[in-house]
C-alpha cells in the first residue's frame, strides 16, 4: 500500500505552474500546448527572442524560460524545458485505461520496473509524475458511462416459456432502448436476437413522463411503443425478416404502455395516455387494441387503421392490467388525485365481452376487490393471476407491502400467516414492476421477494400453507422482474434481474430445482481490473430528529444510509487526515438509495471520497410509517435527514467535517439545494441535477402524473403558497452561502429547465460561486454518454476547485460564475489571442464586428430586449457563447459581465455591455470608451457595518480596519484616499471573497464591507447599513480605443439613444385655438419645438409634441387649463436623435 500526501487522487502538485504572462511580449506562443499534458509551459513553436525550436538539440522543443521571463529555453517534450528530465525517467509508472492519461504521460517506451504487460488487462502505462508508484484506476468517467448501459424488463413468452425477452439501454446511441431476445438455457449469444435493430427503434414510452412497461410478448408476437412518435408497433419474431409496423389510431398525441397480449393473439389490452386537447390533464384510460393478422396487411404493407375500445376510463390513473389464463378476466389497479399509486390506489375485477370478431367491446361485471373508496387507505400493486385464475397482488394494509390473494368465496386472505414488517414491493415510478409472480404447475405458489434485517430474501411462498421455501440469493441485494420459464430439459426457472453490492444489475435465469442462478448479461464477476477499487456498502442507522424542528415536540427517530468508505488498493490517506464525504439525496422522493453496484459511486470513492447515500424519512422499503414522515415536510425531514447524516459520519471521525458536501437528481436536488440554502453551517459544496429550486413553480408547471402530488409533500397549492415560498432554495439565496453546480437537461418535462436557470441567476446576483451547464436532447436524466461523462466530470471538477484538489483525471474545465481563478484561466485563453487569430478559428465571424452582451445574471434579460429593439436579429443556440447576427456583419460574443470590459480594453471586442462599477474595478478607463449609460443595472457600491455598531458612523471611522470585498481596487482607492496616503502604504486591511461578501462581519471576517447594494434588503438582512457611497453604477455601452467598425458602431451607438431616447418620451397630440399657441409652446416645447399643422377649423392648430413621461401628467394638466382639447397620448416604439 502506497501512502501519498492526500487522500484525493490526484496529479502532481500544479505548484510549479508559472504566470501566463511570462510568454507574453516578444515571444508568439503556440496557445494550449499540449505536448504531454503536464507540461507547465507553452510550447514556443515560432520564437522570436534568442531561441526557438530549430536551434534547439535534436528531439528538445522550445519553452518559456520560467527563471527569466521574455527568454527562452530548450527541452525535452513533455518536461516544460526543465532539464534533466525525460519522458519517462525513473521507476514508476501508472496504469490506467488507453486515452485517460489524466496528467500524466503515456510511457510508449518505458524502461522501468513497470510496462503495459504489468498492468490489467485493457489497461495501459504511464509515468506517474507523483512518483508514488503504480496506479492502475479503471474507473473513469468514459468507464461509468459505458457501464450505464443497463438491462430492464424481463419478460418471458408464455407461450413459448423457453425464450426470454429484455431491454438493454445504450448510451452510446444517444439512450436509445434496444429489445433484445434469446433461449433462457443460452449463455452465449447462439441464440440471440436483436428485434429493433435499427436505429429508428427505440422501445420506450412517456406515459406519466417516466414510462416502463413498454413492450408485451406472446407467442412472438411483440407489441412495442416506439419513442420518436409514441405510437404502438407489431412485429412477428416467428418471422426472421419481420419488419416492425404501426396498429392502432396512429394519432402521435396518444401514449401507450403496460401491454398485455390476449392468449388468441388478436388484441392487445394497455394503458393509453390522450395529449390531444391536454397535457397537464391527459385523460388515461384502459384500452384494447386490435391485432391485425398478416393476411389483411394492405398493398402499402401497412395494417389498416383500428380505434382503440375504451375499456376504463372512470379514474385519473390506471396501470397493470393482467388476463387470466382461465377466461377473460381482468383486473387492474387505478387510483385519483391528489394521490400517488403508493398513497391509495383501488384493484378491480371485470369481464372482458368479446364480440363476434373476438374484439373487446365493453367490461362486464365491474367490481372493486380491494382498496374501495371509504375503506381504510391502502397501495395495491402488481394484479396477477395464477394457472387457477386465483388472483394474488401485494398491499400494504397492513403498514407494509405484503402478500395478498383473493379467496373463492370474494375475500380476501393473508398470503402469510402475519403480516411482515418488510416491503415486497417499491414504489411504482415505472409501469412494468415485477417482485411477485406465480409459478406455473405449482399449485398456490408465488414468487417473492423481501428485504429483512439489510438481507435481501429471495423464495417460494405457498399461500395456502403459508410457508416461504427460501431460494439462495447469491450475493444480491436488489432484484425484480420476476418471469418463470422452462429450460429445454423441462426444468422450470426464474428468469429474473439481480445484482448486488459488487454486480451490477444482470439477467439471470434461476434454476428452481438445483438452487442456482446462471449469468446472461454483464460481466460474470467484477474484473480483475476492479479488484481492489471497489467499496462496498455499510448499511448505517443513525439518529435524526422528527417535525416539528426546533420544538419541545420534536422526538428522537433513526433513518438510514448506505456508507461506502473511500476504496483504492494503491493508495491511503495519512494517518491525520480524514476523507471529504459526499452526500447523495436521492430522488422521487418517494424512493429508495440502493446498495446494488453503482459506477457512479465508485468513481468518488476511488477517488478518495467517502460516499453517504441517504434513505431519508419518505424513502421506501420501511413501511407506511417511514414512507410518510415526509408528508407535509418535503424540504425539511429530508434536508434535516441527510444533515444528520453528514454530521454523524464526521461525528464518529470517518470524514472530514470541513468538506463535507452534497448531491442530488430531481427531488434530490432539490433536498441539496434545501440543505445549502436552510442548513449552510454542514456543506462546503453541491451538485443539483436536474433539480427542484422553486416548489411553486413545480406546483403550477409539472406534468400529470405528478401534478398534485405536492399536496402531500407540502400542502394545498394555492392555499399553502407561504409554505412553498418558505422551503424553496430559490427565495432563501440570502441564506445561502455555499457554491453549487446545476445541469440540466433541456428537453425535461419533469423538472422543467427554468428551475436550474432561476436559480443559477439568483446565485450570480448575489456573488456565489455556481455553474451551470445544459445538455441538448435530454430529458429528466442524462441518457447520452457523452452527457454522462461531461455531467461526472464536471462535478469532480467544480469540487476539486471549491474543496481545494488537483484531479488526476484530465477534465475540460467548467465556467465557474463568480470565481477569480476560473475568471483569469478565461482571460489568459482569450487576451493571448489575437483578433485575427480569432478569426482564423472561427471562421463564421470573419469580418463580423464582435459585440459581446452578459452571459446570464440580471443583466441579460435586459440586455436581451435591447438588442430587440435596435432591430439585431439573431438566434442564440443552447450552450452556444456566439450567436450570429442575421441582418447585420455582427456576431454577438456571450461573456460574464466582469469580463466584458478587459475584453474590449484589450481589443479582442469591438463593443460590449457592461456595468461601470466594472469598468473601474477592471482599471480598464483609460483604455475603453464610453458611448452612452443605458439606464438599466442600477445600483450603488457602498461601505456597509454592521447597523449595532454606533461607533462606526462613516467611511473615516474604518480607516485602519479590515474589509471585505469582490471590488478590491475601487476599495483600496477609497480608503487610500481617506488616509491621504499612496494604495501600497494604507493602513486598512481590504480583503478579497468571491461572494457572500454582506456574511463576513456576522462571521467576525471584518469590521465591515464593501459590495453593491440594489434595494438594500439583503444587507439589512444580514444586519448592515450604509455609511458611504463609492460609485452610482448602471448599464454602458463601451467600445475600445481603436475601432476596426467605427461607421457600424456608430449606428449601434444611434440606435441604442433612439430606443432611450423612445423610453423616455411620449409623443403627445392635441388641438388649441391658435391664441394660446405661444403658451402651449411654453408648458411643452418639446426636444426642439413642436410640430404645428392648421386645421380646417378656423384659428385652431394641430399639435404635435414630445414630453418626458416623468412630466406627462402635469404637462396634460397645464395644456387642459390653457384651453388644450382632445389630447392624447402615443407611445414611441422607436425613434432617432
Amino acid at each position: 500500500m502506497v501512502r501519498i500526501a492526500s487522500f484525493f487522487l490526484a496529479a502532481a502538485s500544479m505548484a510549479a505552474l508559472t504566470n501566463a504572462q511570462q510568454c507574453s511580449g516578444n515571444a508568439s506562443m503556440c496557445p494550449g500546448n499540449q505536448d504531454g499534458v503536464s507540461s507547465t509551459y507553452l510550447q514556443c513553436n515560432s520564437w522570436s527572442h534568442q531561441y526557438e525550436t530549430a536551434n534547439c538539440a535534436a528531439g528538445q522543443v522550445c519553452y518559456a524560460n520560467p527563471n527569466k521571463p521574455g527568454t527562452a529555453m530548450c527541452g525535452l517534450p513533455g518536461t516544460g524545458g526543465q532539464p534533466g528530465q525525460g519522458k519517462c525517467t525513473g521507476n514508476t509508472a501508472k496504469c490506467t485505461a488507453p486515452g485517460q492519461t489524466g496528467a500524466y504521460l503515456q510511457c510508449e517506451n518505458w524502461s522501468g520496473q513497470y510496462v503495459n504487460s504489468n498492468c490489467p488487462a485493457g489497461l495501459k502505462c504511464y509515468n506517474n509524475s507523483s512518483n508514488t508508484g503504480v496506479f492502475c484506476h479503471p474507473i473513469t468517467a468514459n468507464a461509468v458511462a459505458s457501464g450505464s448501459s443497463s438491462v430492464g424488463m424481463a419478460r418471458v413468452d408464455q407461450a413459448n416459456p423457453t425464450r426470454v425477452y429484455w431491454i438493454e439501454s445504450r448510451p452510446q446511441e444517444g439512450g436509445r432502448l434496444v429489445l433484445l431476445s434469446k433461449d433462457v438455457d443460452d449463455y452465449s449469444e447462439r441464440t440471440l436476437r436483436e428485434l429493433t435493430a435499427d436505429s429508428k427503434w427505440n422501445v420506450r414510452t412517456a406515459v406519466h413522463e417516466y414510462g416502463g412497461g413498454a413492450y408485451a410478448v406472446y407467442g412472438g408476437l411483440v407489441v412495442f411503443s416506439n419513442w420518436s412518435d409514441q405510437g404502438v408497433y407489431l412485429v412477428d419474431t416467428n418471422k426472421h425478416d419481420a419488419v416492425p409496423m404501426r396498429i392502432g389510431e396512429q394519432n402521435d398525441k396518444l401514449r401507450y404502455a403496460s401491454f398485455v397480449v390476449h392468449p388468441s393473439k388478436k388484441f392487445v389490452v394497455c394503458v393509453r395516455e390522450d395529449h390531444r386537447e391536454s397535457d397537464i390533464q391527459a385523460p388515461a384510460a384502459l384500452v384494447a387494441i386490435p391485432i391485425p393478422s398478416g393476411s389483411i396487411i394492405n398493398e402499402k404493407d401497412e395494417y389498416p387503421l383500428a380505434k382503440d375500445v375504451v375499456l376504463f376510463d372512470k379514474t385519473d390513473f390506471v396501470s397493470s392490467p393482467a388476463i387470466s389464463p382461465m377466461n377473460n378476466e381482468l383486473s387492474f389497479y387505478a387510483w385519483n388525485h391528489p394521490d400517488m399509486n403508493w398513497d391509495a390506489t383501488t384493484l378491480y375485477c371485470a369481464t372482458v365481452a368479446l364480440g363476434g370478431d373476438g374484439i373487446p367491446s365493453v367490461l362486464e361485471h365491474l367490481r372493486v376487490v380491494a382498496g374501495a373508496p371509504g375503506e381504510p387507505r391502502e397501495s395495491i400493486y402488481q394484479p396477477r393471476f395464477d394457472d387457477d385464475g386465483i388472483l394474488h397482488f401485494i398491499s400494504d394494509r397492513s403498514g407494509f407491502w405484503n402478500p395478498y390473494y383473493l379467496g373463492a368465496d370474494g375475500e380476501i386472505q393473508q398470503s402469510l400467516e402475519s403480516p411482515l414488517s418488510a416491503d415486497f414491493a417499491g414504489p411504482e415510478w415505472t409501469f412494468g414492476e415485477s417482485t411477485l409472480q406465480p409459478v406455473p404447475g405449482l399449485k398456490f405458489s408465488v414468487v417473492i421477494s423481501y428485504t429483512q434485517n439489510g438481507v435481501l430474501k429471495l423464495g417460494i411462498l405457498n399461500v395456502a400453507t403459508h410457508a416461504i421455501e427460501d431460494l439462495p440469493a447469491p450475493g444480491w441485494s436488489g432484484v425484480g422482474s420476476f418471469q418463470l420459464g422452462y429450460s429445454h430439459s423441462g426444468e422450470q426457472v426464474l428468469v429474473l434481474i439481480a445484482g448486488g453490492p459488487t454486480e451490477h444489475m444482470s439477467l439471470f435465469t434461476y434454476y428452481i430445482n438445483g438452487l442456482s442462478a446462471k449469468q446472461h448479461t454483464g460481466s460474470k464477476v467484477v474484473s480483475d481490473a476492479y479488484s481492489g477499487f471497489l467499496s462496498e456498502p455499510q448499511e448505517v442507522v443513525f439518529s435524526t430528529k422528527l417535525p416539528p424542528f426546533g420544538s419541545s415536540e420534536s422526538k428522537d427517530a433513526n433513518a438510514y444510509a448506505f456508507y461506502y468508505p473511500p476504496t483504492n488498493k494503491d493508495y491511503q490517506g495519512p494517518d491525520n487526515e480524514l476523507p471529504p464525504l459526499l452526500v447523495l439525496s436521492h430522488g422521487g422522493p418517494t424512493s429508495v438509495a440502493s446498495s446494488v453496484l453503482q459506477s457512479k459511486i465508485q468513481y468518488w470513492t476511488s477517488r478518495g471520497i467517502a460516499v453517504a447515500d441517504v434513505n431519508y424519512g419518505g424513502s421506501t422499503g420501511y413501511g407506511r410509517e417511514y414512507r410518510e414522515r415526509l408528508y407535509p415536510h418535503f424540504g425539511e425531514v429530508d434536508v434535516q435527514d441527510c444533515c444528520a447524516a453528514a454530521l454523524y459520519l464526521a461525528d464518529s471521525g470517518l470524514v472530514d467535517r470541513k468538506r463535507l458536501s452534497i448531491m442530488g437528481g430531481s427531488a434530490g436536488g432539490f433536498t441539496t439545494l434545501a440543505c445549502l440554502a436552510f442548513r449552510p453551517e454542514v456543506f462546503a459544496v453541491g451538485a443539483s441535477l436536474y433539480g427542484i429550486s422553486d416548489l411553486e413553480v413545480l406546483a403550477k408547471e409539472t406534468h400529470k402524473f405528478e401534478a398534485e402530488y405536492p399536496v402531500h409533500l407540502v400542502g394545498p397549492y394555492p392555499e399553502a403558497r407561504a409554505e412553498y415560498i418558505r422551503r424553496s432554495p430559490l427565495y432563501s439565496v440570502d441564506t445561502l452561502a455555499c457554491p453549487a453546480i446545476f445541469l440540466q437537461g433541456l428537453e425535461d418535462k419533469v423538472v422543467p429547465p427554468n428551475q436550474a436557470t432561476l436559480m443559477v441567476n439568483a446565485l450570480k446576483e448575489k456573488g456565489i460561486r455556481v455553474a451551470h451547464i445544459e445538455f441538448e436532447g435530454e430529458q429528466h436524466g442524462f441518457r447520452k454518454s457523452e452527457n454522462i461523462v461531461r455531467a461526472l466530470e464536471a462535478q469532480l471538477y467544480f469540487f476539486s476547485q471549491i474543496l481545494g484538489f488537483e484531479t488526476a483525471d484530465q477534465i475540460d474545465p467548467v465556467p465557474i460564475f463568480n470565481d477569480p481563478v476560473s475568471h483569469n484561466i478565461v482571460e489568459f485563453n482569450l487576451l493571448n489571442m489575437e483578433s485575427s487569430f480569432i478569426n482564423a478559428s472561427l471562421p463564421d465571424v470573419a469580418d463580423r464586428m464582435l459585440f459581446a452582451v452578459p452571459k446570464k445574471g440580471r443583466l441579460y434579460d435586459q440586455c436581451l430586449n435591447l438588442l430587440n429593439h435596435i432591430g439585431i436579429e439573431f438566434h442564440r443556440k443552447p450552450r452556444h457563447d456566439i450567436a450570429l447576427v442575421s441582418n447585420m456583419p455582427i456576431a454577438l460574443v456571450f461573456l460574464p459581465a466582469a469580463d466584458i470590459a478587459t475584453y474590449v480594453a484589450k481589443g479582442n471586442i469591438d463593443l460590449g455591455i457592461t456595468g461601470l462599477d466594472i469598468i473601474c474595478e477592471s482599471q480598464t478607463a483609460d483604455d475603453v470608451a464610453e458611448l452612452t449609460r443605458l439606464g438599466f443595472g442600477k445600483c450603488k457600491l457602498q461601505v456597509q457595518t454592521p447597523a449595532i455598531n454606533s461607533s462606526v458612523t462613516s467611511a473615516q471611522d474604518l480607516v485602519g480596519q479590515r474589509i471585505v470585498t469582490s471590488f478590491v481596487n475601487l476599495t483600496k482607492q477609497r480608503f487610500a484616499e481617506l488616509e491621504g496616503v499612496s494604495i501600497d502604504r494604507m493602513k486598512t486591511q481590504v480583503r478579497f471573497v468571491s461572494g457572500s461578501v454582506e456574511a463576513a462581519c456576522g462571521l467576525g471576517l471584518a469590521d465591515g464591507i464593501v459590495d453593491l447594494v440594489e434595494s438594500g434588503d439583503t444587507m439589512r438582512a444580514a444586519g448592515l447599513h450604509a455609511i458611504d457611497t463609492i460609485l452610482n453604477t448602471e448599464s454602458v455601452l463601451i467600445t475600445n480605443c481603436h475601432q476596426r467598425f467605427p461607421k457600424l458602431v456608430e449606428t449601434i451607438k444611434q440606435r441604442v439613444e433612439g430606443v432611450l431616447m423612445a423610453r423616455r418620451y411620449v409623443l403627445c397630440q392635441y388641438n388649441i385655438k391658435r391664441e394660446s399657441l405661444e403658451r402651449a409652446c411654453v408648458v411643452a416645447s418639446g426636444r426642439q419645438a413642436p410640430t404645428v399643422t392648421s386645421l380646417e377649423a378656423e384659428d385652431w392648430v394641430a399639435v404635435s409634441v414630445m414630453i418626458e413621461k416623468k412630466e406627462l401628467a402635469n404637462k396634460m394638466d397645464q395644456l387642459k387649463e390653457i384651453g388644450a382639447i382632445d389630447i392624447l397620448v402615443l407611445q414611441i416604439a422607436n425613434a432617432r436623435t
